[in-house]
């Protein structure tokens, strides 16, 4: 009977909050771990790495030390590589017209953070997140050996944040183009992709006006879900 049920409300709001504190503690744990390993075997350098990165990511998502955002305009984060240019205007446009504030590295001029840690504020700070995948790997982060798009959407997605993410048709073609330098970072971004696909719901664009025609209902469908 309907007495022996208790219905609640959806709330994205808490989902998303409950999964960054998982992931905080997550953190906290693996943290303790590293310096027990080091303190065993002050060689061990991968530890060191390790620990470095947990202790960033646990900084990044102290409530204290993110962007307070009081505004009741969502934001958006929008996630590329550089060549995909285009692709980010078109989306960001549309955010405009959907009345929501596009982040981008655009509009961020310059600052005194490392450009990483900057990224990840933004992204921890967004409502929805978007990404846009082509054929190239991009600039790999030296100390956590990943491209900053993949490192952006590791953390939005164990942040819990929303997001919705368009991969290029012609990105396996275009990578058989890459000169033989370029390939072991071509076969990293196909992995990425590969690894993402089976895992997450995608949409497939073929050029700008499918990008446009795709982006805009499933913006509104998440903006009505999370201003509800």
């Amino acid at each position: 009977t309907a007495a022996d049920f208790e219905f609640k409300m959806y709330d994205k709001e808490t989902e998303c909050n409950e999964a960054k504190s998982l992931l905080l503690n997550r953190l906290r744990h693996k943290e303790q771990e590293l310096r027990a390993v080091i303190q065993e075997d002050q060689s061990a350098t991968y530890a060191e790495k390790e620990l470095e990165m947990c202790s960033k990511c646990i900084d990044l998502l102290k409530p204290t030390d993110r962007i307070q955002n009081n505004s009741k305009i969502l934001k958006v984060f929008i996630s590329s590589t550089s060549d995909m240019k285009p692709y980010r205007q078109i989306i960001a446009s549309r955010i405009l017209e959907l009345e929501m504030y596009p982040d981008m590295y655009e509009k961020w001029g310059q600052g005194n953070e490392y450009p990483r840690d900057i990224c990840c504020k933004h992204v921890l700070d967004s409502d929805i997140f978007v990404l846009i995948l082509g054929a190239k790997y991009g600039f790999v982060e030296p100390l956590w050996d990943k491209s900053m798009t993949e490192i952006e959407y590791r953390i939005a997605l164990n942040a819990g944040i929303p997001m919705l993410i368009y991969i290029e048709k012609n990105y396996q073609a275009q990578i058989q183009q890459f000169a033989r330098e370029e390939q072991d970072l071509a076969e990293r971004q196909h992995q990425l992709i590969k690894e993402i696909s089976t895992k997450r719901l995608v949409s497939m664009f073929s050029n700008e006006t499918s990008l446009a025609l795709q982006v805009v209902p499933e913006l509104l469908t998440l903006k009505n879900k999370l201003q509800s």
